[in-house]
């Protein structure tokens, strides 16, 4: 009855029958496609034997273990490696054989074939570690923060907490208004709303006002991320803070500005002095 099963129903997967010490006594035909090892390169054989990678978690070769010495099936995850020397992943399924007086006398294995879908989670587990690391490192030197559609901040890192003054709990919920100085014309945020509305990265020199009503500048990133419905599903902002760059910069504007200032004097003096000597004729004056 198991071997019809096994000829009808499971012809996808690679199924081995051992006996009580483990050794294969029968395989089927996807037990060959998978593994490459016919029937008689495998009776008589320990699946381990044969097929381990050498690279299966010690705690995974625990859980089997400790299924076959208290007769009880089991399920694990495990990397094999196929007689021409690849490498694939099974989830493989244990399951005891009984007598009638339900004694074990034999095992019998469901492997199927889940290469394919551990390669998806390996690449998605790499890219959610990729993409932790780099919000690790922009968390350590950028004012990170997320905002909905419709503008309400989601998530406000320590750095934007420490430089604006309010706390994660105010900030949650609120709008990035929270920080407005005025400082900036209404056309100037509606080029900023304009323009990521449209799906589209803004970048721009923002003057904020911290809790304290205390004046601050950083260079701003917003940068729109579309979700399944082709709709924007948040907007992130990245901000480094250049409150003394831009203090240093409007010191020279304002030095230059009297630099300039006191230069138009000059020439409006040197003009008047020399228009003083040719109507006189004295040629000194003091």
């Amino acid at each position: 009855g198991i071997r019809d099963v096994a000829v009808t129903g499971v012809q996808t997967c690679a199924l081995p029958i051992s006996d009580a010490q483990g050794h294969i006594q029968w395989v089927n035909d996807g037990f060959t496609r998978m593994t490459g090892y016919t029937s008689e390169d495998a009776i008589g054989k320990m699946p381990g034997d044969i097929l381990s990678s050498g690279k299966a978690p010690p705690e995974t070769i625990a859980t089997i273990n400790e299924a076959v010495a208290n007769g009880q099936p089991c399920r694990v995850k495990i990397l094999n490696r196929a007689k021409d020397g690849r490498e694939y992943w099974v989830d493989t399924e244990l399951r005891p054989i009984r007598t009638a007086g339900g004694q074990v006398n034999g095992y019998m294995e469901i492997s199927a074939d889940i290469t394919e879908l551990q390669q998806t989670v390996a690449k998605m587990e790499a890219a959610q570690a990729e993409a932790e690391a780099l919000l690790t490192t922009l968390n350590l030197h950028a004012l990170v923060s997320f905002a909905d559609r419709s503008g309400k901040i989601t998530y406000a890192n320590d750095a934007f907490c420490k430089l604006s003054g309010y706390s994660r709990e105010e900030l949650l919920g609120q709008q990035h208004s929270i920080v407005n100085s005025g400082h900036h014309s209404k056309e100037f945020w509606r080029d900023m709303w304009k323009t990521i509305a449209a799906g589209l990265p803004w970048r721009n020199q923002v003057c904020n006002r911290d809790k304290s009503g205390n004046l601050y500048w950083v260079d701003t990133f917003i940068t729109p991320f579309i979700g399944a419905d082709g709709k924007i599903d948040r907007y992130i902002s990245i901000r480094t803070d250049i409150t003394k760059s831009k203090a240093d910069e409007l010191a020279l504007q304002a030095a230059n500005a009297q630099r300039l200032h006191m230069l138009d004097q000059l020439q409006v003096s040197e003009e008047r002095f020399a228009f003083a000597l040719d109507g006189s004729g004295d040629g000194v004056w003091d």
